[in-house]
């Protein structure tokens, strides 16, 4: 029994190249962790650094450039379904006190 598919399954691109909507909204939630939590680790290692008056460790040491590219490069195009993945980012993030 065959059946046809109007996307290509996980892991393979369409004929043209282009990832499936789902992966695209996976990618998209995936990077966005992805730069949260760089971006955190980065501001642990500069407080840490300042505190031991190191040298403090610049955005590229956590390749966050390269994520914002990726982000804009695979980022979402207007997909109502992701906007909740996206609204989680407001909620404010608890920092232990010294």
């Amino acid at each position: 029994m065959e059946t046809s598919m109007s996307e290509p399954a996980i892991g393979e691109t369409g004929h043209d190249g282009s990832l499936s909507e789902l992966e695209k909204g996976l990618l998209d939630e995936a990077l966005r962790l992805l730069a949260e939590t760089r971006a955190r680790a980065l501001e642990l290692c500069v407080e840490v650094s300042r505190r031991q008056g190191g040298a403090a460790p610049d955005v590229h040491d956590f390749n966050l450039p390269t994520i914002i590219e990726l982000q804009r490069r695979f980022g979402s195009q207007s997909r109502p379904w992701a906007a909740p993945l996206q609204d989680r980012s407001s909620v404010p993030v608890r920092r232990p006190t010294a």
